[in-house]
């Protein structure tokens, strides 16, 4: 399956067996671990390489881990990853459409702008620590256009 991330996907999730790509609360559920296929052409679509992504990415914000990447300028689509609590679960967010994201217990419950909520085990310091590093990257990049 081909699919290119766009201004309505709120996150993309390999959960150790399948691909779980959440578009405005509809799911789409695609066998194996597709995520780095997903990433790489939609980087390609909008006019580069996720190598490419992650290195300029990097050159911005001064930092080697976990790097978000602009998968669109033109659309102002912005991911992050985060691995999620469970053995192999990892989570790319679009940083767009996060509303707002609250701890509750072990979780993270996280609203998107559609209203639509969801779950995450997930580090809440991190989740929190990824947020600043995109707003970083989005008031860094902004400045040099």
């Amino acid at each position: 399956m081909d699919y290119i991330i766009n201004k309505n996907t709120c996150f993309l999730m390999f959960d150790g067996k399948n691909t779980v790509i959440n578009e405005l609360a509809t799911e789409l559920v695609i066998q194996g671990n597709t995520l780095k296929n997903i990433l790489e052409s939609s980087c390609e679509y909008y006019g580069s390489s996720l190598k490419g992504r992650i290195i300029g990415a990097r050159n911005i914000i001064k930092s080697r881990y976990r790097i978000p990447i602009i998968v669109s300028e033109k659309n102002n689509i912005l991911l992050f990853p985060l691995n999620g609590k469970k053995n192999g679960e990892h989570i790319w967010f679009n940083f767009g459409m996060i509303k707002s994201y609250e701890k509750a217990g072990e979780f993270v419950n996280i609203t998107f702008n559609n209203g639509f909520s969801k779950k995450f085990m997930i580090s809440y310091a991190i989740l929190n620590n990824q947020i600043l590093k995109c707003s970083r990257l989005l008031v860094i990049y902004m400045s040099r256009v």
